[in-house]
């Protein structure tokens, strides 16, 4: 399993978000989840962020076009616009959850 970090992120991520995101793969690289939580936060506008890593853990390239992804109340949902992550690669991704039913990438 590869980390790596979509271009926006590069230069973006703070040094110590980086560090944490390293960390958790690291943490979460050999198990079986699809999914690893980093973090929750509200921003200034009220707006739920959730920053997930996304483990790609198969031969092929795991492709999001226009996948919607619900949120833990399936009310929120989170439409992923385009999204290839490699095989055995694992991807940071902050998804931002404005109000019921309505999201953005930011």
């Amino acid at each position: 399993m590869n980390l790596s970090f979509e271009k926006t992120w590069e230069n973006a991520i703070a040094p110590i978000d980086r560090q944490a995101i390293t960390q958790l793969f690291e943490d979460t690289k050999d198990s079986q989840e699809r999914y690893s939580h980093y973090k929750s936060t509200t921003n200034h506008r009220g707006h739920t962020l959730i920053t997930l890593l996304i483990h790609n853990r198969s031969d092929q390239p795991l492709l999001f076009n226009h996948t919607e992804v619900a949120y833990e109340n399936n009310v929120d949902f989170f439409t992923i616009p385009k999204l290839i992550i490699p095989p055995k690669t694992s991807t940071p991704w902050c998804f931002i959850y404005k109000n019921k039913g309505t999201a953005q990438v930011d």
